[in-house]
């Protein structure tokens, strides 16, 4: 009995043992799946390829992982649950949102195209089956466009039984494919091969916000997606990644590789290089003799003129504003001396610590702000109830009369309140045109009386598909409308931005982009039309923008093929003279509108060429030049109304090289100038002479140099940094204080890819004729502006992160003309150049920064360089003056590097340790980081 006891005791070890066997290899399955779909390190092409697979045709990865088994153990029972089913609708819909893992990865970049991949995996224990569902998502490139594009029946994307679909714009679709798709079974993996048509090499490329939804169903977001932070992106890790081909030479920054750029650069002089930004004209400036102020002894009287400019003054510090004289102690606003000239922008500050008074003389109102803001800049709180400012003697006007930026609002809303404190900051350092960007393809941000359907329809994105309540998702807007996707400024709103700006001295331009850039606007009008069709068709017409008869088939720079305004129907002109009146009126009563930027750039080939109404057009008056036609007809109807405009370069410009005529697009009678923004001078493309080309035919130019001004692109060639790429791979600050607006092909120094330009002849770059390679009217070039499009920027932090502190750079360029500007030597420039950088690169370092920082503008904070000589670590910061922490136990605890400085290298600490280093920059006022930098102990030596 004992022995059959035994026996039965082991045998039920033995199964139990068995069972527990099955179990563990169960789980060691789903933690290698798990793996396989998360480990960032190896793209999964790769993992097919290893077993394989090729690429080009990749099979389902199905791996069944939760097995229905039963294994009797006595009277007791093992089991593994087996999949729930989930109905179609809803429940399919909201299971798949929670529990379906996406993982979007970039394989490899060739000279044509991207090898991308999404990687789907079920975390949850329910069967996806096939059904009606679908995922959307925003892809910033065309795809499938190098084998025709996405056909409109849809692409069979090979083995993974999906189908993809274009939608339209930015948004894609994929759905289970009927008869090939297999049911997704828990820790099931599917992975879809993509082809981008241009390479993709940022991490910011991708957008959030993927969503699923199916007939009948509420769309919901896919949870893995929701993240600002893209962690369902992977990283890029390998140089077939983040290089576009073989020709490009740009690899994100090493510790070592940044510390090298810096230290090219660095000196610290241990304080501000100056102390009022952007550099004054002429400026004597005593900080040892100083005058201290005690604010309630002091007074700030002005002119009956300078009224306005006194009292924000004395908002903006803590002295009071009075009408009453007194002998001494007072800082004085007042009309410049007779016996000198000013120019309406010139000032002139004095400080004389000896009588104690403060003077700014200026001629106009402007100038008097601008002495405002250098006496801020100069004054320095140093306990509770005393500041102090130095004796100066300051004579200061600005070089260029234009000095902006362009702020897309389109892309993504921004709401007042940011757009308040960006024109704060503009006043800050006297620039003085906000080039807002108002309309585009993606969206409709000002209400206009009498036509509600733009803000409506215009102003919203959602899903629906028949965009009658909203436009379609765009840039990771999301299938709902509480995103930056969505917004719009009522006319008190944008009264009280024009009312904020016109006391900041800051000219409000509103740019309606027309005839390209418009789907916003054309869908708005159809909404319209549709709605007021079945009651009044000729009242239904009055706006539209479309002429239903038009086949013509285009396709823009921005994967859209209904956006563009048909020029050729008159109801097209009904509604910019109703609009442009409209705007003249939210205007009037607080900043009288002077010019309207009508945008003119990237109209797509073919438009226009089936319109019925062009070809009577043409037949009717020889048009043969629409675009002209069109333009002319816009710039007549704002002369009308007294009104100047603003066009990008190529709203002008017919071909490559020469633009319209300006005396066909003026009348004489009629002062109003006319704006070109010359902002595309890649200089690979042959085509950067564009801005000397235009200024020499008579227009007034605003240099917009991709090259330079564009604060959409990355401060540096990382795939982690936010930004765009296609004008040059990276633009940072440096970059900025570094460009010659009236020596334009000085500036040339590499191409997109980091392949150096100093070979180059400029007639590749396209000097083709002297009237084009030589600026003969200077004069026109009126002045710069940085350009903020916003389709990678969706929060505020986005925003003030990739205008600050390149801003700065951007106004120094616009008010101060540097003696190196003018230097053609190229070894004598780059050396002023760089001694003038130290003394820029300080004053942000030392003061600029953190006055920033008490306005709350999260400017980017630079990563540092490190480098680890004989056991010490050796780092550096492009803008001296900022802290740096250093960890050696994996970020757990960190230390501020206070060793010695080494004057042109960086500051030293004496390190122990066989680990890498994490490094960190520390913003001026201790409480944000930049990005934390690794010292690989044997690479970065």
């Amino acid at each position: 009995m004992y022995l059959c006891l035994s026996r039965k005791l082991r045998h039920k070890q033995r199964v139990i043992i068995l069972a527990a066997a099955l179990i563990v290899i169960i789980l060691i399955l789903q933690f290698i799946s798990h793996w396989a779909v998360s480990s960032p390190a190896e793209c999964m092409l790769e993992k097919q390829l290893s077993n394989g697979k090729p690429t080009t045709d990749l099979p389902v990865e199905v791996t069944r992982l939760f097995v229905n088994f039963t294994t009797t153990v006595s009277t007791s029972t093992v089991a593994v649950t087996p999949p729930i089913s989930l109905p179609d609708g809803q429940d399919t819909v909201d299971y798949i949102a929670e529990y379906l893992d996406v993982r979007f990865e970039v394989c490899e970049n060739t000279p044509h195209q991207s090898i991308q991949t999404i990687t789907i995996t079920n975390r949850g224990l329910a069967v996806v089956m096939s059904g009606d569902w679908q995922i959307y998502f925003n892809h910033l490139y065309k795809m499938m466009h190098e084998t025709g594009g996405v056909p409109k029946e849809g692409h069979v994307i090979n083995g993974s039984g999906f189908r993809l679909f274009h939608v339209k714009g930015s948004l894609y679709r994929i759905q289970p494919e009927s008869g090939s798709y297999l049911p997704l079974f828990p820790s099931d993996t599917r992975v879809l091969k993509l082809l981008g048509n241009y390479q993709q090499i940022a991490k910011s490329d991708s957008f959030p916000n993927w969503y699923v939804t199916s007939l009948n169903a509420e769309p919901r977001i896919l949870q893995c997606t929701l993240s600002q932070s893209l962690d369902f992106v992977s990283d890029f890790n390998q140089s077939k990644q983040w290089r576009r081909d073989a020709g490009d030479q740009n690899d994100p920054y090493t510790a070592g590789v940044r510390f090298s750029i810096h230290a090219k650069l660095f000196r610290d002089l241990r304080r501000p290089g100056n102390l009022v930004l952007p550099t004054p004209m002429e400026s004597d400036v005593e900080v040892i003799t100083a005058l201290t102020i005690i604010p309630k002894e002091w007074v700030i009287v002005s002119n009956t003129e300078f009224k306005s400019e006194a009292k924000f003054l004395s908002e903006h510090c803590p002295i009071p504003f009075s009408y009453s004289f007194p002998k001494k102690r007072y800082i004085y606003l007042t009309k410049r001396p007779s016996n000198m000239n000013f120019s309406s922008e010139e000032y002139i500050l004095t400080v004389e610590p000896a009588s104690e008074i403060i003077q700014v003389f200026a001629e106009e109102k402007a100038g008097a702000f601008y002495g405002v803001q250098t006496i801020l800049s100069l004054l320095q709180k140093i306990d509770t109830n005393k500041w102090v400012i130095p004796k100066a003697q300051i004579r200061d006007k600005p070089r260029f009369p234009y000095r902006g930026i362009q702020l897309d609002v389109s892309r993504n809303f921004h709401s007042k309140e940011t757009i308040l404190k960006l024109l704060d900051t503009m006043a800050m350092y006297k620039l003085n045109k906000l080039h807002f960007h108002l309309s585009d393809d993606e969206g409709w941000r000002l209400e206009i009386p009498g036509l509600e359907e733009l803000t409506q329809i215009g102003s919203r994105r959602c899903h629906d598909l028949s965009e009658k309540s909203c436009l379609l998702p765009q840039h990771g807007s999301g299938p709902d409308t509480d995103t930056s996707g969505s917004g719009f400024y009522t006319a008190s709103d944008y009264r009280e931005i024009l009312m904020y700006a016109k006391r900041r001295h800051i000219q409000v331009i509103p740019e309606f982009d027309v005839p390209g850039h418009s789907r916003a606007a054309v869908k708005s009008m159809e909404g319209r039309y549709k709605k007021f069709s079945p009651l009044d068709e000729e009242s239904a017409e009055e706006y539209l923008l479309t002429e239903w008869a038009d086949k013509s088939q285009y396709s823009t720079a921005q994967s859209y093929d209904d956006g563009v305004i048909n020029v050729c129907i008159e109801s097209t002109y009904t509604f910019l003279q109703h609009l442009i009146a409209s705007v003249k009126e939210i205007h009037k009563e607080v900043q009288p509108l002077d010019t309207v930027h009508i945008g003119g750039d990237e109209i797509a080939a073919g438009v226009w060429q089936k319109s019925p109404a062009c070809q009577t057009l043409t037949k009717a008056r020889n048009v043969s030049d629409y675009k002209f036609y069109f333009m002319n007809r816009v710039i007549k109807l704002l002369r009308d109304q007294g009104l100047g405009a603003g066009v990008w370069e190529d709203g002008i410009i017919p071909k490559d090289v020469y633009p319209y005529d300006l005396k066909e697009l003026t009348d004489k009678h009629n002062s109003k100038e006319i704006l070109a923004y010359a902002w595309n001078n890649i200089w690979e493309y042959g085509r950067s002479s564009r801005a000397i080309t235009l200024a020499n035919a008579g227009y007034k130019v605003v240099m917009a140099s991709a090259t330079h001004m564009y604060l959409d692109h990355p401060y540096e060639p990382d795939p982690q940094e936010r930004g765009l790429y296609w004008a040059t791979r990276f633009i940072d600050t440096h970059k900025i204080f570094g460009f010659i607006p009236l020596h334009l092909f000085l500036n040339a120094d590499v191409t997109g890819r980091g392949q150096s330009l100093a070979n180059t002849s400029q007639q590749q770059m396209g000097c083709l004729q002297q009237d084009t390679c030589v600026l003969k009217s200077p004069e026109n070039i009126i002045g710069l502006e940085g350009n903020l499009w916003t389709e990678t920027i969706r929060t505020q932090e986005h925003l003030e992160s990739m205008t600050f502190p390149r801003l700065l750079a951007t106004a120094e360029r616009a008010w101060h003309k540097a003696p190196w500007e003018d230097l053609l030597n190229d070894q004598e420039r780059r050396l002023s150049l760089e001694a003038d950088w130290v003394k820029f690169s300080n004053t942000l370092g030392y003061r600029e920064l953190r006055r920033l920082d008490d306005m709350g503008v999260k400017y980017r904070v630079p990563p540092p360089g490190a480098i680890i000589v004989n056991n010490e670590l050796v780092v550096n910061c492009l803008y001296p003056g900022l802290d740096i922490e250093y960890s050696s136990d994996g970020g757990k605890n960190w230390s501020t590097a206070k060793g010695d400085l080494r004057q042109r290298k960086g500051r030293t600490v004496k390190v122990y340790t066989n680990r890498n280093i994490l490094v960190r920059t520390v913003s001026a006022d201790g409480q944000r980081y930049s990005r934390v930098i690794s010292v690989n102990i044997n690479k970065d030596i």
